[in-house]
């Protein structure tokens, strides 16, 4: 799997780790299931509730502040296209938001901010250097793993977003790819 990263402007300012809140409620949701296999019960049972995103998002002014966590609200599409509200962390707010539900849940997060944070140092592969079949390699691949998260849902270790100027960027902590979202990745191609 080829690894790409795009600078905008020659700005070459390090990507720095986000979540979205529907990340971070996959994320809580899988290791609470972690924990009830770890006790021998089913997931989701007494003591090892499924947490929705519409709880979280009613959490998330109470912990962070109303006038704080409207700096990180953002319209995100769902499977269908359709803007919904969430919220869009960096490092310390993710890890925030995980503390007010446990210390434990918390170090989780931090350890996975952590690990997307060093996966976005590691040097990658300059667009420039593409070929024509890289490029629509890539686009295919996307759009694969695209359709495979629309039917099966978004596992969190695969959508965190990542902020540099007014891109988004999409990381897969599997392959380490790093593709932009926002402009149309054939924009990549630019100039082939």
């Amino acid at each position: 799997m080829l690894a790409v990263q795009q600078t905008f402007g020659g700005n070459d300012a390090p990507l720095s780790a986000t979540m979205t809140s529907l990340e971070l409620v996959a994320f809580i949701n899988s290791e609470r299931e972690k924990d009830a296999k770890q006790a021998g019960v089913a997931f989701p049972s007494k003591g090892f509730a499924k947490l929705e995103h519409k709880s979280f998002l009613a959490k998330v002014p109470e912990v962070l502040g109303t006038e704080t966590s409207a700096k990180f609200f953002a319209d995100l599409p769902d499977s269908y296209g359709r803007p919904q509200p969430a919220y869009i962390f960096p490092k310390r707010e993710a890890c925030l938001m995980a503390m007010s539900y446990s210390y434990a849940l918390q170090a989780a997060v931090f350890d996975h901010m952590t690990a997307l944070e060093a996966k976005l140092a590691q040097p990658v592969q300059s667009t420039a250097a593409l070929s024509r079949m890289d490029i629509l390699k890539l686009a295919m691949e996307s759009e694969e793993a695209r359709l495979k998260a629309a039917v099966q849902g978004p596992p969190y270790d695969f959508l965190c977003l990542c902020r540099h100027g007014t891109e988004r960027y999409h990381v897969c902590t599997d392959c380490q790819l790093v593709e932009v979202i926002g402009p149309p990745l054939h924009h990549l191609a630019a100039g082939w």
